[in-house]
């Protein structure tokens, strides 16, 4: 018998500042935000899959505790987990709209892509743990994966 399983990249919800064209200045902004910082949302949770994207898209960080800082340009980008437990993008207002809009849907993309190598490797774990062997493995033109597991008997 055999197990049929497709492992969709589905993007996440998209950093809402991207969809909405809009941003809002943070008036208790990140502690080393810049001033004139603008505060992106978004609903990166694990810090872990956040810095793997970040480094995919070549970026040197520098972190901390609760914020990861990176170079963009002559700017430097804040990530600041805050009080619900994602992270907040806080980019200087002086970047383009091409170039900040350029940015967050290249590390959306990143950090969709790096989740969905995690799941990828826990289900082929999980699998090989309850006696299940990878027969098959499909990767379509979306980059959705087809597995096709075996059960042994």
């Amino acid at each position: 018998m055999s197990i049929c399983m497709i492992l969709v990249p589905a993007a996440l919800p998209a950093i809402a500042a991207i969809a909405a064209g809009t941003a809002k200045i943070s008036a208790n902004a990140a502690a080393g935000a810049a001033e004139n910082a603008v505060c992106y949302e978004s609903h990166f949770t694990d810090k872990e899959l956040l810095t793997l994207a970040l480094k995919k898209n070549g970026f040197q960080l520098i972190e901390n505790d609760d914020h990861i800082t990176v170079s963009l340009g002559e700017s430097l980008v804040l990530f600041h987990r805050n009080e619900a437990g994602a992270f907040n993008i806080y980019m200087d207002s002086q970047l383009q709209k091409e170039q900040i809009t350029a940015f967050l849907e290249n590390l959306c993309s990143s950090y969709t892509a790096v989740l969905q190598e995690r799941l990828y490797q826990r289900v082929l774990s999980r699998a090989r743990e309850n006696g299940m062997k990878l027969e098959q493995e499909i990767i379509h033109d979306d980059n959705s994966i087809e597995l096709v597991l075996k059960v042994e008997e």
